[in-house]
């Protein structure tokens, strides 16, 4: 609807040009020619703002500009292509030779427009609220042993627990040092696998074999492995997929 509008206006200006010049032209046909622009620029349009969305994520400010710029110039590449292709026999036949004549007219013709146009369309793709790029779920943690690093497989840990500004991972060779807070380790570790159960452990939840009531809400969760870890109340909503106790 808003290119409906667009092509409007343009037709409009172009009326009243063609009265001021002497030689005035039908609306229909100006209103006409320009919905076609405007139509092509509807379909172009989600691609832009997906894109302008995309260059607020790249880094630094002139990196921004340089994929803004280099955007114009596919847009412009883009919208008289289509054009060309898919107006040819109202726009094209008997009026220039060739394709490829109809669109080099029609990129000198309207690259102001076009930069008009686009300018728009990034400015509105810029206010929208911008979509952080989804985090990846971890497929190991880095970890310490004997001040060496190692990649533990996520697979492999049983469950975790606080250790000060570091976490502790559970593991049949015993616990290993995570260079992350358990906080941190919280929101990255997928949640439909790993839950926080008290405010110093996350346990995986495909390994609770037991939910045994402490009262008052809390709980002891004990694991397959045959490891209980404490489950407190405040956390009991997280363990929504395991039985209740």
């Amino acid at each position: 609807m808003a290119w409906i509008g667009v092509a409007a206006v343009l037709a409009l200006q172009g009326y009243l040009t063609s009265l001021s010049s002497g030689s005035p032209q039908p609306w229909g046909a100006s209103f006409r020619y320009s919905l076609a622009i405007a139509s092509v620029w509807a379909v172009l349009t989600p691609f832009i703002l997906e894109a302008v969305q995309n260059a607020r994520w790249s880094g630094s400010l002139r990196r921004r500009f340089s994929i803004l710029l280099l955007g114009y110039v596919a847009a412009c590449v883009a919208h008289v292509a289509l054009f060309s292709l898919a107006y040819w026999p109202l726009y094209g036949v008997g009026q220039h030779e060739t394709l490829w004549g109809m669109g080099r007219h029609m990129l000198v013709r309207n690259i102001g427009l076009n930069a008009l146009f686009y300018v728009g369309l990034v400015a509105a793709g810029w206010r929208r609220k911008p979509t952080p790029p989804a985090a990846t779920p971890p497929t190991f943690l880095k970890v310490r042993r004997k001040g060496v690093i190692h990649f533990l497989p996520l697979d492999t840990v049983r469950w975790l627990r606080a250790a000060g500004n570091y976490a502790e991972a559970m593991t049949d060779k015993g616990p290993l040092l995570v260079d992350e807070p358990l906080a941190d380790l919280e929101k990255r570790l997928p949640a439909d696998r790993y839950a926080r159960v008290h405010r110093a452990a996350i346990v995986r939840l495909d390994l609770i074999g037991e939910v045994r009531s402490r009262g008052h809400g809390d709980a002891d969760l004990v694991l397959r492995s045959g490891d209980v870890v404490r489950m407190s109340r405040r956390y009991r909503k997280n363990l929504a997929s395991v039985s209740a106790a």
